[in-house]
């Protein structure tokens, strides 16, 4: 599951890459590619036409090559080719992001992959339910109605389940960061000597869940170099710190 997670990780920090921009290809090139149905070779020459003369109709043709690419491969069944492909509009093309059918189809091929998921809320399909859903404007509303709606239902190892946790806290529901899961997860997830699930951790307790308490962390914090080290300094600034912890920090040299 981790190699799971990491990889999504992966995934979402895709950078855009350095490109030289093209003096042969134009519009009308990827036009043509479009009307004949050659939407990867479309989105491949999209980026050799420079920034400054990216018009309207260049947003149009990504648009048609996104959608219909990723139509085509729900037709053959190239679901995971989707979730690479809602990589790549993360990272080159987040206008495409709020185009709702195009994000729809990507959180449909995730389910796909695992139809079980939409049903069954165990480890596997919940990391599965949050990179999908990571591609969507509307993941944490999505997320967090997961969580409301399947609280008894969830696997009992909650570390596996920070993603979708970390999405669903971006609500600031306070249903959400009072969630008694939750907050385990995050404690397990700070206390792991790991850049991924530590993010993970400090996003929801210093950023979504900010107003917030985290007894649970704090107990650890006071035992857990690892946890110290990680969040006495932003728990101090956001004043989250019970004054036991403000001592354990404070004689540490953290804050």
């Amino acid at each position: 599951m981790k190699t799971f997670l990491v990889t999504t990780l992966l995934f979402f920090s895709l950078s855009i890459d350095a490109h030289s921009y093209s003096d042969t290809v134009n519009e009308q090139e990827i036009q043509i590619l479009v009307e004949q149905g050659s939407f990867q070779e479309a989105i491949d020459v999209l980026p050799e036409i420079s920034p400054s003369k990216r018009s309207l109709e260049w947003n149009i043709l990504a648009k048609k090559s996104f959608a219909n690419l990723i139509e085509r491969n729900i037709i053959s069944g190239n679901f995971y080719g989707n979730i690479e492909q809602g990589s790549v509009i993360k990272s080159r093309y987040p206008f495409l992001l709020k185009d709702t059918k195009i994000m729809s189809n990507i959180f449909k091929s995730g389910l796909f992959i695992n139809p079980n998921c939409n049903t069954r809320f165990d480890n596997e399909c919940m990391s599965m339910l949050g990179y999908s859903l990571a591609f969507n404007n509307d993941g944490p509303k999505v997320a967090a109605r997961l969580v409301e709606n399947n609280r008894n239902q969830m696997a009992g190892e909650p570390l596996e389940l920070i993603q979708l946790y970390e999405m669903a806290a971006k609500t600031k529901q306070n249903e959400i960061c009072s969630d008694n899961k939750l907050q385990n997860a995050v404690s397990l997830a700070a206390s792991k000597n790991d850049k991924v699930y530590q993010s993970f951790a400090s996003n929801i307790v210093t950023k979504s869940c900010d107003k917030f308490m985290f007894k649970s962390l704090e107990d650890n914090l006071h035992r857990d170099e690892t946890i110290q080290k990680l969040m006495c300094k932003p728990m101090s600034v956001s004043k989250q710190l019970g004054k036991i912890s403000l001592m354990v920090c404070k004689d540490k040299g953290l804050i």
